[in-house]
């Protein structure tokens, strides 16, 4: 099944025994982008007790991570990350901070709120299927630049990246298959070439 992503930011939140669960949930593109997010959290939001978090990445949503932040192992990151599962969402990070209200929850009430609030943020959410992108690159000598160009010109493409070398240009492409298929087929009646090698889908 293919993964969904958010279209846009959303929170929900969740009380018990007078502790606050309080998630944020943001589409993101990298794991950059998610540090930034979690760092922010943690100025604007420093009164918490707890920033808990879940992510996952890519198409295929093969990159993941959930982080409990002290509070007791399996409570808190994995319960957020079920939910992410339960929507079938990549791309994405979840951020449940806890405001404690001075009464222990224990294990089962600590699973409970994460999943909770997690659940009453993304319950919220617009998605959209996330396309499926797989890199590409051919290698060009630096006199066929221009009819690269052109060609990419009919398609209104640019190169994702350029690496210039000592004899010629490698350009990659992350695409989805559609545009890929119709893009190899040109480059080869151009160019006379197939991709060359690449780490495929490097999400």
């Amino acid at each position: 099944m293919r993964k969904l992503k958010i279209i846009e930011d959303v929170t929900g939140e969740y009380r018990d025994k007078g502790s606050r669960f309080i998630a944020y949930a943001k589409s993101v593109e990298s794991e950059e982008e998610i540090k930034a997010f979690i760092g922010e959290l943690r100025k604007t939001q420093s009164n918490a007790q707890h920033w808990c978090y879940a992510w996952r990445l890519g198409s295929e949503g093969k990159k993941y991570r959930s982080n409990d932040d002290g509070e007791p192992s399996g409570t808190a990151g994995r319960p957020i990350l079920t939910v992410i599962d339960q929507k079938n969402l990549s791309n994405i990070v979840v951020v449940v901070i806890r405001y404690f209200g001075g009464t222990l929850l224990g294990v089962r009430g600590l699973i409970d709120a994460y999943q909770g609030a997690a659940k009453a943020a993304l319950d919220n959410a617009k998605t959209i299927i996330i396309p499926d992108l797989k890199w590409k690159c051919w290698k060009l000598s630096y006199d066929r630049l221009s009819e690269l160009q052109a060609a990419l010109n009919e398609f209104g493409l640019k190169p994702t990246k350029l690496t210039y070398g000592q004899n010629d240009v490698r350009c990659e492409f992350l695409l989805d298959e559609e545009i890929m298929s119709a893009l190899e087929k040109r480059f080869s009646s151009i160019f006379g070439i197939s991709p060359c090698e690449i780490e495929d889908n490097k999400i």
